[in-house]
């Protein structure tokens, strides 16, 4: 496969952002253009709807050519899901890794608070085919009655806490994830 004829994959961290950490997880995915954008999630200056626009003007200067998927990780799993649903036209399909699909207790952060309020509107809707969340066995940072919602395709990995359950999708089982997308 050439390098013009690669698929785009958009990897969204966490509330964190931290791309730099997903910079490790790019020779797991070369057949995949890795893009790797940090949301903004922790930026006090920028409201959701200002970082959202953002997001989706970056979604639209790839090129149209492009086949675009999306890995949301943890609170980007949350952009991924609305993004899929504002521009299914454009985006073929999206994974979440141990992501919220439902208002968390005792998350503070109001930019993932709205996303969250948003997504939790479209869930019901026809793009529920297009998305695949994986999420770990024991994640106490987001459970999974938290990350497997109704309707969508999910896969459980054995795994213990948040982090260990991130690095283990992107890396040891992006087979699973590879075969969705695909």
């Amino acid at each position: 496969m050439t390098s013009a004829s690669k698929s785009t994959l958009i990897l969204i961290p966490g509330l964190g952002d931290r791309a730099g950490i997903y910079k490790m997880c790019k020779p797991f995915w070369p057949e995949y253009n890795v893009r790797i954008y940090p949301f903004g999630w922790n930026d006090t200056d920028e409201d959701f709807a200002r970082l959202w626009d953002k997001f989706i003007s970056y979604i639209k200067d790839i090129p149209t050519n492009e086949k675009i998927f999306i890995v949301g990780v943890s609170a980007g799993g949350v952009a991924a899901v609305l993004a899929l649903n504002e521009m299914p036209e454009r985006i073929s399909r999206v994974v979440t890794v141990a992501s919220p699909f439902q208002m968390l207790p005792n998350v503070k952060n109001p930019t993932l608070n709205e996303a969250l309020r948003q997504a939790g509107q479209i869930l019901d809707n026809k793009v529920s085919a297009r998305i695949f969340s994986v999420h770990g066995k024991y994640d106490p940072r987001v459970p999974v009655n938290y990350s497997k919602p109704d309707g969508i395709k999910n896969m459980v990995i054995p795994t213990i806490g948040h982090s260990p359950t991130i690095a283990f999708a992107l890396t040891a089982a992006s087979s699973g994830i590879k075969e969705f997308l695909n």
